[in-house]
This record gives structure tokens, sequence and C-alpha cells, in this order.
């Protein structure tokens, strides 16, 4: 890596990380995972960026979540989820929230 090769990265760390492997499915994959833990995390991420109290989303809204492609897999969701919070005023987040947003 130029990282070693620049000395920013310690090549002891480096020849350790290349022995493994690491693989992760397609968000699309791991849709329990979108509902279970990365809407929640982004919400509240955006919310302490906001400085607003956590908010939360109706049940049909998480289905949503869970129920698209997300071929830019968390990035992409993460952008969604800012998306969102952009035009939400108060209360859950609704369907008609991700409407104003223009993603239904």
């Amino acid at each position: 890596s130029q990282k070693v090769i620049d000395g920013t990265f310690h090549v002891e760390l480096f020849a350790r990380l290349s022995l493994e492997k690491i693989i992760l499915k397609p968000l699309r994959e791991r849709k329990k995972d979108i509902q279970t833990d990365l809407l929640p995390y982004f919400l509240d991420r955006a919310c302490r960026k906001r400085g607003i109290p956590t908010v939360h989303c109706e049940p049909d809204v998480e289905a949503w979540f869970t129920d698209q492609e997300w071929r830019g897999n968390i990035g992409e969701l993460e952008r969604v989820v800012e998306q969102v919070m952009n035009y939400w005023s108060k209360g859950p987040i609704t369907l008609s929230v991700l409407s104003l947003a223009g993603l239904r």
C-alpha cells in the first residue's frame, strides 16, 4: 500500500491485517440490520447533528427503508436519512415526509 511506502501506516499492522479477509454481504442482503441497527443509528446521528431529540419512524416508513435495494450500501442509506431529515419538521417520520423528500 502507498501509505506503508510513505511511512504513514505501520508495516507490521498492514501485514497482519492483510492476512484476514473481511467479507460483508451487501446491505440489500442484510435487511434486518437496517431496521434494528443502521436506521436508528443514522437517525440518532442526524438528530444529534441538528441538536434535537432522536426522531423515530412510523412502521410503514421503517418498512420502506427495509424494502429498498441500497445499491450504494450504507453510504446511500446515510445520505437518504439526511435527506429525509431535511424535510422533517416534527413528530415521527411519516410516508408524507418521504414524499416531500422525493423518495416515493
